[in-house]
């Protein structure tokens, strides 16, 4: 970058001749937070010829006034100012949620290497120097509006997808078990039919079974709230402490005996004679577990088999759950941990809503670990997480 003499009546004049060969035109709203009442005039001519809408702020306390009211959609400001500085204002849009990924400019005659180093250790998009090159400054703020359209239109695309799977899922996953249990429940307040005794536990099975689904699908959604709002995360570390991993595997093994019972299905356990511990919370561990055993056996056919190991590693503690199932196609092997995706979905119609992996491996993660998946349609899948010591 390269800056010359300030001069206004020169940067007026070049600007117009710059104006004349640009195509830059936007509506958007640039926030001015500076000090100085003569470079805010320099700025909002430049700027207001550009076709931008400029606002004034003094110093940051006055910015985040005028930001509650209404939101910019560029920040350009000073570092030294009275009553709040730039480097305390931009640490107050840090910790807004509306405004932290606001693009963010510094434009000050500080220009010295611990400004510049502070600045972006915070995280600033850019720090250009007083006297302003005003070409310069138009394209940077040409390139960040344009980064942040991108960015947004993105997320825009992401949140109508996640919505359109949402209400698929609603419509499938919640809609189900309500149709039964109403449809139950109708036939059962009917006083004109009288059932006997096999029928009734019938009819209470399938109420059963819809009430555990729906309380199932609540779970898998508040527990994904509480990752999302960092809660899982807390949890973590809250309750981090050593434990003995063999007898959690031991537990959950014992927990899906009779399911895999049901289905003639083979539960093989491997494991060190000692015990082996590892440091985390261990409700969440036991909770991965307990999903990618839910998984194996779900799709484990009849006479399958299921192998737990629990291996001790160099540095880390190894616990894979194998099975004999259906396996996994190699291009759906990248997406399986991503929230509401669902393997073979139109193939199998199985129930679920796609959050068990996402949960598992997050939970993974916020405990130090790793879970990958290796899986060959038709053969089967192994889980593989990893634990540090």
């Amino acid at each position: 970058m390269f800056y010359r003499e300030f001069d206004i009546e020169s940067v007026i004049r070049e600007h117009t001749v710059t104006q004349k060969t640009s195509d830059i035109s936007s509506s958007a709203t640039i926030l001015i937070v500076d000090d100085d009442l003569a470079f805010r005039v320099l700025l909002r001519k430049m700027l207001g010829e550009q076709g931008y809408t400029v606002v004034e702020a003094e110093d940051g306390q006055q910015a985040l006034a005028i930001m509650i009211q209404s939101i910019p959609d560029l920040i350009i400001s000073d570092i030294r100012m009275p009553q709040m500085d730039g480097f305390e204002f931009f640490k107050r849009l840090s910790k807004n949620p509306h405004w932290s990924g606001l693009p963010f400019i510094y434009l000050t005659a500080y220009n010295d290497y611990e400004s510049y180093r502070q600045s972006k250790e915070l995280g600033v998009d850019d720090f250009l120097s007083k006297p302003v090159d005003m070409p310069l400054l138009l394209s940077v703020i040409k390139g960040r509006l344009h980064r942040a359209g991108q960015i947004k239109k993105a997320l825009d695309t992401e949140l109508d997808t996640i919505k359109k799977k949402l209400l698929h899922l609603f419509s499938h996953e919640f809609r189900t078990p309500l149709t039964h249990i109403k449809g139950v429940s109708d036939i059962l307040t009917d006083e004109s039919v009288n059932f006997d005794e096999d029928s009734l536990r019938k009819f209470y099975q399938i109420l059963k079974d819809g009430t555990d689904r729906l309380q199932i699908l609540m779970e898998e959604f508040l527990t994904v709230a509480r990752i999302e709002a960092s809660y899982a995360m807390r949890e973590a570390q809250q309750f981090r402490a050593p434990f003995d991993l063999s007898r959690v595997v031991d537990e959950v093994k014992l927990q899906f005996m009779e399911r895999a019972k049901e289905k003639e299905i083979t539960l093989i356990k491997e494991m060190p004679r000692q015990d082996v511990r590892v440091t985390g919370c261990e409700v969440q561990i036991r909770e991965i577990l307990r999903r990618l055993m839910d998984n194996a056996i779900t799709y484990t056919s009849k006479d399958g088999v299921i192998k737990l190991s629990l291996t001790i590693l160099d540095r880390a503690i190894s616990v894979e759950i194998q099975d004999s199932g259906l396996g996994i196609e190699s291009h759906e092997l990248p997406h399986i941990f991503e929230r509401f995706y669902q393997v073979g979905r139109n193939r199998n119609e199985q129930q679920g809503i796609g959050l068990g992996l996402y949960i598992s491996r997050t939970f993974a993660e916020i405990n130090g670990g790793t879970l990958n998946v290796s899986s060959i349609p038709g053969v089967g899948s192994k889980f593989t997480l990893l634990l540090p010591q």
